[in-house]
């Protein structure tokens, strides 16, 4: 995906847990995505967005399923 995109997505979804107090629908956007803590990551987010998503894909079961790393892994290839 393309950086810009990665972190215009994570600006949204870090706003969403972070100032509206919605971590559930900002992970269900998350996971429908396909994204993965990693592309956040290689997109090169800042810390402001990136530490609220970081505690999203520790916090939310629906980031941390095989399923969900299923379908991360299967977009990648």
């Amino acid at each position: 995906m393309a950086n810009e995109f990665v972190l215009g997505f994570a600006a949204a979804v870090a706003a969403l847990a972070r100032d509206c107090d919605q971590p559930v629908h900002a992970a269900t956007i998350i996971r429908g995505a396909g994204l993965a803590l990693r592309d956040f990551e290689a997109a090169e987010v800042d810390d402001f967005d990136l530490k609220p998503i970081r505690a999203l894909f520790r916090t939310e079961a629906q980031l941390r399923t095989k399923r969900g790393s299923a379908a991360r892994s299967q977009r990648a290839a």
